[in-house]
């Protein structure tokens, strides 16, 4: 994917939530000899068995504001990978506890080794949190029809990109200036 065109948010600090050991050990799954591009064990997620849930050291994950994950998928692979994170209180007048959650799962639609991320302003809440603490659980899910790989779970916190994200010469080339009301732009 080209991204030359677009203002990137910079990780400023990065701490690994849960190794690829602890994935394995979280779903039951089976390490494999293969690398991530981070150069740590890959471990195997195989249909049906993607729900995993990983207790954190530590109950207060702010200030981070993002999770990753590298995956991997075969060619032709089709399923998605979605987050929940857990939380130990409760709001008043509301049956569950607090909860953040991503509601729309990203579509595994590549071949090779990606970091799939999710930022903390994807995550829908559930209850009035105080942030992603006091943490129970995170849990990662993984639908696909075949075998994926994924290296360990990351937290980061990123340095965000203020105003536009698209750099000007990168919105001109995705304008379709041909489009009738676009020649006053041009």
């Amino acid at each position: 994917m080209r991204t030359d065109h677009l203002k990137l948010d910079r990780i400023r600090k990065e701490v690994v939530l849960a190794s690829p050991a602890t994935l394995a050990k979280a779903g039951r799954l089976r390490k494999d000899r293969t690398v991530t591009g981070r150069g740590e064990p890959a471990t195997v997620v195989e249909p049906g068995k993607g729900r995993l849930v990983i207790a954190p050291d530590r109950a207060d994950l702010r200030p981070f504001d993002q999770f990753a994950i590298p995956v991997y998928a075969e060619p032709g692979v089709k399923g998605s990978i979605g987050m929940e994170v857990q939380l130990d209180s409760h709001t008043e007048g509301i049956q569950h506890p607090d909860r953040y959650f991503i509601n729309c799962w990203t579509r595994i639609a590549w071949t090779g080794w990606r970091d799939v991320e999710f930022p903390y302003e994807n995550f829908l809440i559930y209850g009035i949190p105080e942030g992603w603490n006091p943490v129970r659980e995170v849990v990662v899910g993984i639908r696909a029809d075949r075998p994926v790989l994924v290296g360990g779970l990351r937290l980061q916190h990123r340095a965000r990109v203020t105003g536009p994200r698209m750099t000007d010469p990168g919105l001109f080339e995705e304008l379709d200036l041909s489009f009738p009301g676009m020649e006053a732009v041009a």
